[in-house]
C-alpha cells in the first residue's frame, strides 16, 4: 500500500509498472492528472467546483461594492490550471470581473501581485503551490497596496491573508486512513471509489481584519457565517458556508 500527497507524487506513482495499490490525498483534478480510473488506485479530491463555487460566493458577500477579482497561478501546475477553469466560470456568474496572471516559479510573485494589485479590488490565490509556498511575497505587495487576500489553504492564513477558504486536512486524513484500513483489510480498490472533495471551511485571521479596519457587511451572508471563535493562536474564525 502507498499513500501520496499531492498531485506531482501521485502521477509519479501512477506511472510506475509497479501493481501496489495507492490512495491518494491533496489532488485537484484526479482524472485529468491520469489517476482514475484505475484499478489500483483511489483517494480523495482536495479542489473541484463546489469548493470554488463557495469561495466566490463568499467573496462576493464580503466585499459586496467589490467588482474586480485578480487571481496567481502556475501554469505548470495541472492542479491550478484546472482550478483556475472553475474561478473563471463563477466570477462570469457573479458579475465579477477576473484578472488571472501566470508564474512559473516563487521568484515572480512579487511583480506578479504588484501587477494585479494595480487593476483589482480583492486577490484570491484559490489553491496554487508556487503561490502558498511563497506567500508572504504576495502579502508584503498586498498589504502596500491594502488589496486583501482570499486564500485557498487554510494553514497559510496566519502568513497574511484575510480570509481562506479551503479544506481541513486533519479531517481528509483521518478520511485517507480510513479508506487504506478497508483496502488492508481485504477490500478491492473497486469497492473504495473514490471521493470528491468535500465542503470547503472558512477562516478569517482577525489580525489582519484589525490591521485593515475591515468590517463585514451586517446584512451579509459573510456577517452571518464568520462568527465562531477557531484557532486561537492565529487568532482566527471558523465557519461552514453551504451554497
Amino acid at each position: 500500500m502507498i499513500l501520496t500527497i499531492g498531485t506531482p507524487s501521485a502521477i509519479a506513482v501512477s506511472k510506475t509498472e509497479s501493481t501496489i495499490p495507492f490512495v491518494y490525498g491533496a489532488v485537484a483534478d484526479p482524472q485529468g492528472a491520469g489517476l482514475i480510473p484505475s484499478s489500483r488506485a483511489t483517494g480523495i479530491q482536495n479542489a473541484g467546483d463546489g469548493i470554488v463555487k463557495q469561495a466566490v460566493a463568499f467573496i462576493k458577500a464580503a466585499f459586496p461594492t467589490k467588482k474586480k477579482i485578480g487571481s496567481i497561478y502556475n501554469a505548470g501546475e495541472p492542479n491550478s490550471v484546472y482550478v483556475q477553469g472553475f474561478i473563471k466560470k463563477y466570477c462570469e456568474e457573479n458579475g465579477l470581473e477576473l484578472k488571472q496572471v501566470t508564474v512559473s516559479n516563487s521568484s515572480e510573485l512579487a511583480s506578479a501581485t504588484e501587477f494585479l494589485c494595480n487593476d483589482v479590488d480583492i486577490l484570491y490565490t484559490a489553491n496554487d503551490n508556487t503561490v502558498n509556498a511563497g506567500i508572504t511575497s504576495v502579502v508584503s505587495v498586498c498589504e502596500k497596496k491594502n488589496v486583501p487576500i482570499v486564500i485557498g489553504d487554510l494553514s497559510t492564513l496566519s502568513k497574511g491573508a484575510l480570509f481562506a477558504v479551503g479544506l481541513e486536512y486533519k479531517s481528509m486524513g483521518n478520511d485517507l486512513a480510513d479508506m487504506m484500513f478497508e483496502l488492508l483489510n481485504g477490500k478491492k480498490i473497486s469497492e473504495v471509489p473514490p471521493q470528491s472533495a468535500p465542503t470547503a471551511e472558512i477562516w478569517v485571521n482577525k489580525t489582519v481584519m484589525n490591521k485593515m479596519h475591515y468590517i463585514y457587511p451586517s446584512d451579509s451572508v459573510a456577517f452571518n457565517l464568520i462568527n465562531k471563535p477557531f484557532r486561537r493562536k492565529v487568532q482566527s474564525h471558523r465557519c461552514w458556508l453551504e451554497c
